[in-house]
């Protein structure tokens, strides 16, 4: 398996997009287009969002759901989560969602067009330097 860099929790400034979040993306939309859907596109509100919300699982020391996507108002939201203890394997992330029943509606609703994908590092669970991981979709 590759294992790649990572960003840190945001200190609040504006983030460039990661390695991480840019290999999720991908491997999301190669899975997406090998059952014959289109590629979803990156979107910085959603960007934002996922970003936001894993840092916050981490202050939080917690993993959970959220509904605070209503900045796209008319749109389906979707939202998938993963929890790492050490290096994140971004295939091993996106095989999983898909033996997940609600994980797998997500990464394949033909509907969405647009994704968004956070990562932060930091304390959960007992491990200091766990990976948090938020992807949010977008679309009908």
């Amino acid at each position: 398996m590759i294992s790649f860099a990572l960003v840190p929790v945001s200190t609040g400034q504006a983030r460039t997009i990661s390695q991480t979040e840019q290999s999720l993306v991908d491997v999301i939309n190669e899975t997406r287009t090998s059952y014959g859907l289109h590629p979803l596109a990156r979107d910085p509100r959603l960007d934002h969002w996922a970003r936001y919300h894993s840092d916050q699982m981490i202050k939080q020391r917690r993993l959970a759901h959220t509904v605070q996507l209503g900045a796209l108002p008319g749109q389906v939201i979707g939202e998938n989560l993963a929890w790492c203890s050490s290096w994140l394997r971004v295939r091993m992330v996106v095989d999983a969602w898909l033996k997940s029943p609600e994980h797998r509606a997500n990464l394949l609703r033909p509907g969405f067009r647009l994704i968004g994908v956070g990562v932060a590092i930091g304390p959960l669970d007992g491990v200091e330097n766990s990976r948090v991981v938020t992807v949010d979709f977008s679309g009908t």
